[in-house]
């Protein structure tokens, strides 16, 4: 499911070695507790390799993939160990803390234990079904197989009850498949994506919503410039020509593939085609970085040349000149060979102006108003209406204007619209009002226009020498035909008062995250360079050494010693259970348990206080000894007198902690 068959391969050889060697260590606590810390340890740095390296939204299945190899110390130390369980202490350092201090105070603790194998069992399941592809129809019947035959195995599952109980788990993770999808979807449009989303075809707008106009303070992109020279000012991602009445929409614009070139080792997206490879590369260039998912619209001029530093990228254009790649890396960065002359625009067309019929009753209104036909040419117009704008009206992200209904029964007059509001009576607005409306009056003059969205270039950074584009930078402008050079030009009619009312002012939580986003992205761009493959292979390959050499120098110790102590330990006969061993409990609820490595009968010899008779236990003691471990077993008449003496000791014992017990309530 992973698509990682050499490395499942190896893991299941490695958890069913166990099965076929004889080889054990002899694994105590703190042996879990350090399998316990290394696997967190591995866990903790491939989650931080992925996050550096992968989507957001694809980082913890990701993480889940990898949680089988992860865990495989814990399954280690229980399947070539000499015990069968894992106690649930070795993962947690309080409740560690806790059993040592009930150690030290001499009680008991009851600590739970498990098999480990159920838990590894169930990860892989899991870490299969998030994999790339979990999408499989052969999945959800291959893991039903596999847990029928893992119950069937147990004993305790009849296979006529268990079918009908795996049909309903079948239909239950289809369902659940389904709802996770819609989760995710919901996610997506909730939380949006590391990089900017656009639909090529449509822009709903926030004309005719009343309330403050939220944009994120995020980092969506970092720009920097060659020679020090000023960055563009308006970095376009998507233009519009119909004007529904509150959105704006295009025709179906279909992308194509752009021409790729090698010049001079680097490979460029040719945008442009009519200009030589000497003066493409002399253009002045400069750089985008950002994390993206799946495809996304760059950010670019509308005199960009061309495109490099995505060489496995795809880059494609349409008709109006949106150009979008479909990335290999959740982290890139574009270089744009900016021009002067250079369009990649579409030419005008008539299909492309169209506007409701109410609203152009009140831009012709207003154009008139200011004269536009009068004016003698297309610079004059556009200098008339942004002194306009300067003029009358005011940049606000506190929207005050409603849309009246479309058609309302109880009303005898016509409600004005949202863009006859604003230009008639409220005259505050955000960018998207200016655009929107100069866009429409330039139009009643006889001019085409196209409505632009996208960012503007306004903060630097302070401690780095780079532009920053965050959410709050987006903008909306008009992209205006000049009919005498055939070309577009960009036409920003807001107040220039907008930049100050879109400036950030980041706190240090903001900070803090832009300098975490900053350094992923630069790790990532230096793990991912070529020239820096080796040096990556170098050092994560020599920690991978060190560790593995750690942790094989401490088995082979434990190893040597656990056959040492077995060649010392060569008693083979048969060793009995003495009525004396069945008072351990007893003892350990007077005296505390008993320390590792201390004998029976010397750890009974604490309890001397409590059972009164000294020589009764030392009689018991002697008696235990002499039936386990002397060649000549005891006769019968010992053998009742241990039986009785350990009553009497049982006894004894009982009264003293029934006194304790009375005294302390």
């Amino acid at each position: 499911m992973t698509e990682r068959p050499l490395i499942g391969l190896l893991c299941a050889l490695f958890v069913e070695g166990c099965h076929w060697i004889k080889l054990r260590w002899e694994f105590n606590e703190s042996s879990y507790e350090s399998a316990w810390q290394l696997s967190f340890v591995l866990m903790v740095l491939t989650a931080v390799m992925i996050w550096l390296g992968e989507s957001r939204f694809e980082a913890v299945m990701m993480l889940m993939g990898w949680m089988p190899v992860i865990l495989i110390p814990l399954q280690f130390v229980q399947g070539y160990g000499m015990r069968d369980l894992v106690q649930l202490t070795a993962f947690s350092l309080l409740a560690r803390r806790s059993r040592l201090r009930i150690q030290r105070l001499g009680l008991i603790h009851k600590s739970v234990a498990f098999n480990f194998g159920n838990v590894t069992f169930t990860v892989t399941l899991l870490s299969a079904s998030v994999a790339m592809n979990g999408e499989s129809h052969f999945f959800l019947p291959g893991m039903l197989i596999l847990c029928g035959w893992m119950l069937l195995a147990t004993g305790r599952c009849r296979l006529s009850s268990m079918l009908p109980l795996l049909v309903v788990a079948g239909l239950l993770g289809l369902a659940g498949k389904s709802g996770l999808e819609q989760l995710e979807k919901w996610v997506r449009r909730g939380g949006g994506s590391a990089g900017p989303r656009f639909n090529p075809n449509y822009h709903a707008t926030q004309l005719g919503q009343r309330g403050r106009v939220i944009q994120s303070p995020e980092i969506l992109w970092r720009l920097t410039t060659e020679s020090g020279e000023p960055p563009p000012r308006l970095l376009r991602t998507s233009t519009y020509g119909n004007f529904l009445g509150l959105n704006w929409q295009n025709q179906r614009f279909l992308f194509t593939p752009v021409e790729s070139r090698f010049i001079e080792g680097d490979r460029h997206h040719l945008l442009v085609t009519d200009i030589g490879e000497g003066a493409l590369v002399e253009l002045p260039k400069v750089w985008l970085r950002g994390s993206v998912d799946e495809a996304f619209v760059l950010p670019m001029t509308a005199s960009t040349a061309s495109v490099v530093g995505c060489e496995d990228a795809e880059v494609q254009i349409n008709e109006v000149g949106l150009v979008r790649i479909k990335p290999t890396a959740s982290v890139i960065e574009a270089g744009l060979h900016i021009g002067s002359q250079n369009q990649v625009d579409g030419e005008c067309r008539e299909a492309d102006q169209k506007i409701q019929p109410s609203d152009m009753q009140v831009m012709i209104r207003v154009a008139s108003e200011l004269d536009l036909a009068s004016m003698p040419n297309l610079e004059s117009k556009l200098a008339r209406l942004k002194q306009w704008y300067v003029d009358e009206f005011r940049y606000t992200l506190d929207l005050t204007i409603s849309q009246p209904p479309v058609y309302d029964r109880t009303k005898t007059y016509r409600q004005p619209s949202a863009m006859e509001q604003f230009l008639t009576d409220i005259r505050a607005g955000h960018c998207e009002y200016f655009a929107t409306s100069a866009a429409l009056i330039l139009r009643a003059a006889g001019v085409h226009t196209r409505y632009a969205v996208g960012f503007g270039v306004m903060e630097k950074s302070k401690n780095e020498n780079e532009y920053l584009i965050r959410g709050t930078h987006s903008h909306a402008w008009v992209r205006v035909w000049d009919e005498k050079n055939k070309h577009w030009i960009d036409f920003d009619p807001t107040p220039p008062d907008w930049m100050g009312g879109s400036a950030s002012r980041v706190g240090w939580f903001q900070s803090g995250k832009d300098t975490i986003k900053r350094l992923r992205e630069d790790f990532f761009l230096w793990r991912t360079n070529p020239d820096n493959e080796m040096t990556v292979a170098i050092v994560v390959g020599s920690i991978g050494l060190i560790l593995a050499g750690v942790v094989i120098r401490r088995l082979w110790r434990s190893r040597s010693r656990l056959e040492e102590r077995a060649r010392m330990d060569s008693y083979r006969g048969i060793c009995e259970e003495t009525p004396l061993i069945r008072l351990e409990s007893l003892v350990c609820r007077c005296i505390g348990p008993r320390p590792p490595g201390m004998t029976y009968g010397c750890w009974l010899c604490g309890a001397e206080e409590q059972c009164g008779e000294i020589e009764l236990l030392a009689e018991a003691i002697d008696l235990h000894q002499r039936w386990r471990f002397d060649p000549e077993p005891l006769d019968e008449s010992q053998r009742k007198r241990l039986r009785e003496l350990s009553h009497t000791i049982e006894l004894t014992l009982q009264r003293r902690l029934s006194e304790e017990a009375k005294r302390e309530r």
